[in-house]
């Protein structure tokens, strides 16, 4: 029984076709699932390039692309808001979010390959990434076949403006741009702006700072590593005479980040008293603000029916 469960132990931790069969068993074990399968490829198809990324000599062959086009997911999208249940919000339906973005994408992958909106393209390769929130967002580079003709201040102008449309003309491009494009106001002016719950707050608010700019904290960190601060100087000054500091988003934040900042504030504030250096950051009250359900525990080789660690 004992070598029996080890090699279960094992196939779960290394096997990657004993991995798909268990998640689908967890799956059927957790919900009333009806419409579920399993597909496993035996053979693939030798060209790389259906599975992976391209790589960069794949990219080289076509030379610079001629666009770089950023699309994101927008959750006001009448797809998204026409699928949710009452009381729903679109970041509780990842999936619906997820389909109706790769519905969209397709579409716009389709207007930039079959219908030629730019022109007649040679090439195309695309990145997805999901934000903080779960809202997906895609880069995009595409080459077109005549590229010389396309890279001209005529051509550019016409496909890439930095001014809002005139309404009379584009009310659908005016709407959308002064919708979802334009920042503002914020600050005294509207303190219940979006951008004043967001990290992007500390640029805008008076006296704001990000962490790393304001407390010198090293790009490359390791657990032994300490902020940039020396004693006597302006900025260490200024921090033995602060009282608090609040810290948002801080879920997003490396714990090595916290532990330099730490170490330096128990180096700075024991110059005020001794006992400083014994107190969790020199004795300052620390406010860590962000949403801590976006971060998932990791559990290596844990299983489906892992609910909750003890």
């Amino acid at each position: 029984m004992v070598i029996v469960e080890s090699l279960m132990v094992m196939l779960n931790t290394t096997n990657k076709v004993v991995k798909s069969f268990r998640m689908m068993r967890d799956r059927f074990q957790q919900e009333d699932v009806l419409e579920l399968s399993l597909r496993l490829l035996a053979a693939r198809n030798t060209d790389n390039r259906t599975y992976s990324l391209p790589v960069s000599s794949d990219v080289a062959d076509h030379g610079f692309p001629d666009l770089f086009i950023t699309y994101t997911c927008n959750p006001n999208w009448d797809e998204i808001k026409k699928a949710l249940l009452p009381g729903d919000k679109p970041e509780d339906r990842p999936d619906i979010v997820a389909r109706v973005f790769k519905l969209k994408l397709d579409a716009l992958l389709d207007d930039l390959m079959k219908y030629h909106h730019f022109g007649k393209a040679k090439a195309v390769t695309y990145n997805v990434e999901f934000q903080k929130r779960g809202l997906p967002h895609v880069h995009i580079l595409l080459w077109l076949e005549n590229s010389a003709q396309f890279r001209n201040p005529a051509t550019i102008d016409k496909y890439i403006s930095a001014e809002i449309p005139d309404p009379n003309l584009d009310y659908i491009g005016y709407d959308a741009v002064t919708a979802y494009m334009v920042h503002g106001p914020c600050g005294f002016a509207n303190p219940n702006a979006p951008c004043m719950e967001k990290g992007i707050a500390s640029l805008l608010l008076p006296g704001g700072r990000t962490t790393h700019s304001r407390f010198k904290i090293p790009l490359t960190l390791d657990e032994w590593s300490t902020c940039e601060i020396k004693r006597g100087t302006h900025l260490a000054i200024l921090i033995q005479q602060t009282s608090l500091i609040i810290w948002d988003e801080a879920p997003m934040i490396h714990r090595n980040c916290f532990e330099a900042l730490d170490r330096s504030l128990r180096d700075i504030m024991s110059v005020i008293g001794r006992n400083r250096e014994h107190r969790p950051f020199g004795g300052i009250t620390m406010v860590f603000g962000g949403d801590f359900r976006q971060i998932l525990p990791v559990v290596p080789g844990g299983a489906y029916l892992i609910q909750e660690m003890p």
